[in-house]
Parts: structure tokens; C-alpha cells; sequence
């Protein structure tokens, strides 16, 4: 079958290269806020913005403080420094609460999707520990590495 349509507005055009964000300001990177309810945020991180920390760069943090001036938000789970993707921002602590119950009791989950160019020839898994060798790059395997699967169709 062939490959369905990625939501208008979310990604970058099919075949076009994500445009690296890594703002030298806030005012550099548009607001990306998806959904807001009385309890939770959702963010689009754009790849190249750390989650928070005492950078000169702008952070998630920062950003969210700029799209969301009312408001303070507690993430239920991180993304990686290179990753674009949706945050779950819980807007007071018994959201937060609730969605962290969720992700331990595993009955939610986070799902990467990989938009990658080329001919994929049949569908195949690839099973292969993961670990972060500073913190930011992920390498194969080593101290500290998780189990990892990627199944390609």
C-alpha cells in the first residue's frame, strides 16, 4: 500500500528537509503549541533545542514560557537534544501527576516515527541496545544501554 499522508502543518512538506530550528532567540522559532486543555499542553519541539538547563540557547523551557505566558508546565517525558516530536505538558501537578502514573503503568506510551529518504525493500525489525555516550549521542550498546526496536515497513 503506499505510505499515508503526514497531518498538513505538522511536518515539513513530503520530500522536504525538517528545517533545523535551534533559535539564537525565542522570537526566531514560531509558536508551536497543538492542543490546550484546562490540564495539559502539547508542544511540537523543533530538533535541536535542549529540553532546559543554564544555556546561552533557547530551551523548551524557554519557549514554552513565551507560548504559554499563563501558564507553567510540568513535562510527563523528555525528548532528546536532535529530536523533533510532541511534548506532554501538564499545566498543574495532579495532571502531572496522573500522566506519570500513566507512563509507569505503561497504559500510555511515546512513539517515534522516523522520516527517512530511499527504497525500503520488505518489512524487518532491528533489535539492538541503545545507550548515550555523552549525554546527547546515542551509540549501540556499551554500559548503560536499554533494549531498543525499531520495526521498519
Amino acid at each position: 500500500p503506499p505510505p499515508r499522508p503526514l497531518p498538513r502543518g505538522l511536518w515539513p512538506e513530503r520530500g522536504a528537509v525538517p528545517r533545523r530550528c535551534a533559535p539564537a532567540s525565542v522570537e526566531a522559532c514560531a509558536p508551536r503549541v497543538l492542543l490546550r486543555t484546562q490540564d495539559y499542553a502539547v508542544l511540537c519541539k523543533p530538533p535541536d533545542v535542549r529540553m532546559d538547563g543554564l544555556h546561552d540557547s533557547v530551551t523548551m523551557d524557554t519557549l514554552a514560557r513565551a507560548w504559554l505566558p499563563d501558564a507553567t508546565i510540568k513535562y510527563c517525558h523528555r525528548l532528546d537534544y536532535g529530536t523533533s516530536g510532541l511534548l506532554l505538558g501538564a499545566l498543574h501537578s495532579r495532571a502531572a501527576a496522573a500522566a506519570g502514573r500513566a507512563f509507569e503503568d505503561r497504559t500510555t506510551r511515546k512513539t517515534y516515527l522516523g522520516v527517512v529518504a530511499g527504497v525500503v525493500r520488505g518489512a524487518f525489525a532491528i533489535d539492538y541496545p541503545l545507550a548515550t555516550s555523552d549525554g546527547f549521542r546515542v551509540r549501540v550498546g556499551g554500559a548503560g544501554a536499554k533494549a531498543a526496536s525499531t520495526r521498519v515497513r
